[in-house]
């Protein structure tokens, strides 16, 4: 059985994709250029795909409250074009999504939800869509050095920031 990273050359779905093919596991990489003919492609070729994680987002929290349309689409818009794409509905689908859902201090009901900003309401949008497959949804806070240099992690800029001395 295989196992589909959607966003495979992100900072969460690069070190998820090493992290799996290390454990032996068949892992098919889509990256966000490539839109779905791979996707299509893969399941056409192999319908042994057991497994897709959804780790595709807009996750610049400033960026999104300044492109609310591009995190709309990033965020919700592209797990409902995924949906269009599974054909398979007994498919094991793992919506990565984040705890900005909720505001106020926890411990929070995993019904009530409240965004704290526009990524956190995309995100929540983009659960709601995924919902059609009865998926695994994930609510994280990830924080992590990028390993691409071209997409420096908040983790990358609040350490640069500290050794450069910046005011924050």
């Amino acid at each position: 059985m295989s196992i589909v990273i959607l966003g495979a050359s992100g900072i969460l779905g690069s070190y998820l994709t090493t992290y799996l093919a290390n454990q032996d596991l068949q892992v098919i990489p889509i990256f966000r250029s490539e839109d779905f003919s791979k996707l299509r492609q893969t399941y056409y070729k192999s319908r042994n795909i057991s497994t897709i994680i959804n780790c595709v987002a807009l996750t610049n929290v400033d960026f999104c409250e300044k492109n609310i349309n591009k995190a709309f689409n990033s965020n919700a818009n592209y797990v409902k074009k995924i949906l269009s794409e599974i054909w398979e509905p007994n498919i094991n689908f793992v919506q990565i999504s984040t705890d900005q859902v909720y505001s106020g201090p926890g411990p929070h009901s995993e019904k009530d939800t409240s965004p704290l900003n526009v990524y956190g309401l995309t995100k929540l949008i983009g659960e709601e869509y995924s919902k059609e497959l009865n998926p695994t949804i994930l609510r994280i806070n990830y924080l992590a050095k990028s390993s691409n240099k071209s997409k420096l992690s908040f983790t990358d800029w609040l350490f640069n920031s500290l050794i450069k001395e910046k005011k924050m």
